[in-house]
């Protein structure tokens, strides 16, 4: 049976918890498609005013917080696509779907002030939300409104947002049936229509031999095409006949079916597993489209073509994967978002195990999808951090460790093998580093036994044991404290001058040093 996604749920009830603190006399309007952009609100006061902002909505029951802050990561490619085209202001909207609460951030500020660019570089950015910035008061938000779009002013001279507003409500005045956004990005024009009745419009092609190629692509594909407009003529709105008339060039089509549907995973194993929590959509045309599998907020996308032919679905037999850690940035470690599903995947990968996901809508199958194990592109870079994340996240709770990633886009060689050694001291009771800088100053009595040690080997290579309560180390920029263990240093160099050692010195204090060679090793111990 087919059940609804948590995510989808989350969706749902963040859309209401929007409507439900925006006032009711401003203006709502979902974008379809939502081209990196959820909503555009305009105020209103008995009736529209003309201004506008985008929103993009993020829900969760429980916003990640870091400090004083809500941690929301977003995609890259959409942050520079609000900084470098949208001249109308940007609000990221976080909706807490527990407390039905709103954070909100104006973007295009935050990101223009941050102190570089090299945010830019990055596949994701954690952006920080102020917890105290909660949309309680219309009034308030309006004047932190007039201060976003003197800002947006200013970083475009010469807003032609006047003339847009008087040529929107020529346009709207020559077909009343239609809502107009007009948007002008990069010295170019675009114009939505929205209609809340049904509207015939018939598209009459010229030069069908020659278009016909095209139309195939578009309708049977879904790939959008470029015809020029003289091959082009739609009746059914004076609106078009003033396009057709006004604009030369190409025209750009656009003709995609989406569906969201259902998605699980079988692995074949001794053990059989089946995993959930994937997002999945379907993408293209009549015949031709793209399966897009994701687990929200974590390493894990991969999609594939496929076509439809005599009433069956034909797999492509390729399955491409993109996997990137940075969408693990700012979580803490014991709640990496799907980390075991993700391990379990990887792990079938290796394991030359067979995949394979079962695609459903409303409980109803459509087709699975058997994935033939294949080792994509730095597969062994991803499996082994993915698998030290998640050995790493069974253990982290006896250590103080905090968030995953802060500046640093990967696992270094050494915390890799830290890591190793942490699990190892887990499981076992004992663990060994190599320790090539360490150094140990120690104060002792000096005994004839030792005497006569010391000035048998004046620069022995040895074994030094201490008993610590607690002995540190750190990892991933943060402290793991241990405690009631025993710590050996194998392979210490004494370095202390002992030229001038003599046996008056015996029963006194003296103090002697070591540094490490490139073959020591601390090999530590629980008590």
């Amino acid at each position: 049976m087919s059940s609804i996604s948590r995510s989808h749920i989350i969706d749902v009830e963040a859309d209401k918890v929007l409507r439900a603190i925006i006032p009711n006399e401003w203006l709502i309007r979902k974008q379809d498609p939502d081209f990196h952009v959820d909503f555009r609100i305009e105020i209103a006061d008995k009736e529209p005013t003309g201004r506008n902002f985008c929103v993009q909505l993020k829900g969760h029951e429980a916003p990640k917080v870091s400090g004083l802050f809500c941690v929301q990561p977003m995609k890259t490619k959409h942050l520079i696509y609000y900084v470098d085209k949208i001249k109308e202001p940007i609000f990221l909207f976080i909706a807490n779907t527990t407390l039905k609460e709103i954070y909100w951030l104006f973007l295009q500020e935050y990101l223009l002030n941050l102190p570089s660019d090299d945010w830019r570089a990055r596949r994701t950015c954690s952006i920080k939300v102020p917890l105290d910035s909660v949309f309680t008061d219309p009034e308030s938000f309006i004047q932190e409104l007039e201060k976003a779009e003197a800002f947006m002013r200013d970083r475009w001279p010469g807003n032609i947002q006047p003339t847009m507003h008087y040529h929107q409500k020529q346009l709207h005045n020559l077909d009343p049936r239609f809502k107009i956004d007009i948007q002008y990005v990069d010295g170019q024009t675009s114009y939505n229509l929205h209609t809340n009745t049904n509207v015939n419009i018939n598209f009459r092609f010229k030069n069908s031999i020659k278009n016909k190629d095209k139309l195939t692509r578009l309708i049977s594909h879904g790939e959008p095409i470029s015809i020029p407009h003289t091959d082009l003529l739609i009746e059914g709105s004076p609106l078009f006949d003033y396009f057709t008339h006004e604009y030369k060039g190409d025209v750009k089509l656009t003709y995609q079916k989406r569906m969201k549907v259902d998605v699980f995973a079988r692995i074949s194993a001794k053990k059989p597993l089946i995993l959930h929590g994937f997002k999945a959509e379907l993408i293209g045309g009549n015949t031709h489209f793209k399966l897009e599998i994701c687990l929200p907020s974590s390493p894990f996308e991969c999609s594939t073509k496929m076509k439809q032919e005599a009433g069956k679905i034909v797999f492509s037999g390729n399955m491409e994967f993109d996997t990137n850690l940075d969408n693990w940035n700012g979580y803490k470690i014991s709640e990496l978002p799907y980390i075991s599903q993700i391990s379990s995947i990887f792990q079938a990968f290796n394991d030359n195990l067979d995949i394979q996901f079962d695609v459903s809508t409303n409980g109803k199958p459509l087709f699975p999808i058997r994935i033939v194990p294949k080792k994509f592109p730095e597969f062994e870079e991803i499996f082994r951090y993915v698998m030290l994340l998640n050995k790493l996240n069974k253990i982290c709770t006896h250590f103080e460790i905090d968030y995953l990633f802060e500046d640093v886009q990967s696992i270094s060689d050494s915390d890799a093998a830290l890591i190793h050694a942490l699990c190892e001291f887990i499981d076992t009771g004992c663990m060994k580093v190599i320790v090539p800088k360490a150094t140990v100053a120690a104060t002792l009595i000096l005994t004839s036994k030792l005497y006569r040690s010391l000035k048998k080997k004046p620069n022995p290579v040895e074994s030094i044991k201490c008993t610590d309560k607690d002995l540190q180390f750190h990892l991933l920029g943060k402290k793991i404290v241990f405690s009631n263990i025993q710590t050996e240093l194998q392979n210490m160099k004494l370095v202390t001058d002992l030229s001038e050692l003599n046996e008056k010195q015996i029963g006194k204090e003296i103090v002697l040093d070591w540094v490490a060679t490139e073959s020591t090793v601390n090999s530590i111990s629980a008590l």
